[in-house]
């Protein structure tokens, strides 16, 4: 059990990493994080809130649908990825091409996003 859990913490890392890379190169994603990226830029709010309060509906659909298991480790993931998030001011300032970062940035949450659904979560939204 220990071990899906720290599983679950890379797959946030991961996807937090790709968003990071989008994020510096001024990019969205799709789904919730995608929205959550474009609404924090328009109202200047950290990502990582945005991207919890836009969820909380779908929290709801993923008890109903789901369970409360999954809905359980989806809040979870959530809340590490929002957290992650806050750290995003310390890690090193990357500036890559935009379609470099498009894809890399891509990559890297696809990777994130595996490791989550292998482990029985995920960050909300329809994923």
């Amino acid at each position: 059990m220990p071990q899906k859990y720290l599983k679950i913490i890379l797959g946030c890392f991961l996807a937090s990493i790709g968003l990071y890379m989008l994020k510096s190169a001024e990019l969205v994603t799709g789904g919730t994080a995608g929205l959550s990226l474009g609404l924090s830029y328009l109202m200047s709010m950290p990502f990582g809130i945005v991207f919890f309060i836009i969820n909380i509906p779908f929290y709801i659909f993923s008890f109903i649908n789901m369970g409360w298991r999954f809905t359980v480790t989806t809040i979870l993931s959530v809340s590490i990825l929002t957290l992650f998030s806050f750290l995003h001011p310390f890690y090193p300032a990357i500036e890559l091409p935009g379609i470099v970062s498009a894809v890399a940035g891509g990559l890297i949450i696809g990777f994130g996003l595996i490791i989550l659904f292998a482990n029985q979560a995920s960050l909300g939204g329809a994923n």
